[in-house]
């Protein structure tokens, strides 16, 4: 590991993808993907996700797609939950706000000079 605790060198055996040998892992700009070189030849990149998931890949482009493969549907059933609470809390101040209007309700019935009336006051 180097003094900042950003890259390590150190040995890969039995990888059914990357072949035995001595390599170093550096840090890319993204933290959840790392560059593997070997004698300073790039042989790939790693990638690790949430959770415990984690790939290699010989491109830069294949570990940044795998990298933020699902983002979309996560972030649109984000959306859609958030959607529903926020309409579940408008109905909800809507529907007290609309029977406390019609708490004050006071209904009567007229009648002048044989014409019966319904008086409606809030």
């Amino acid at each position: 590991m180097d003094p900042d605790c950003q890259n390590l060198t150190g040995q890969i055996v039995g990888s059914p993808v990357i072949a035995d040998g001595t390599y170093q892992v550096i840090r890319t700009e993204d933290p959840r993907v790392a560059w593997l070189q070997q004698g300073g030849d790039t042989v790939g990149y790693m990638v690790s996700r949430t959770g415990t998931d984690r790939a290699f890949f010989k491109t830069s482009s294949e570990a940044q797609a795998y990298e933020h493969k699902g983002e979309t549907i996560k972030l649109v059933g984000k959306i859609i939950l958030i959607t529903l609470i926020v309409g579940i809390v408008v109905f909800a101040v809507a529907a007290g706000a609309s029977s406390e209007a019609n708490s004050n309700v006071v209904t009567t019935r007229c009648t002048t000079f044989g014409v019966t009336t319904t008086c409606t006051s809030r």
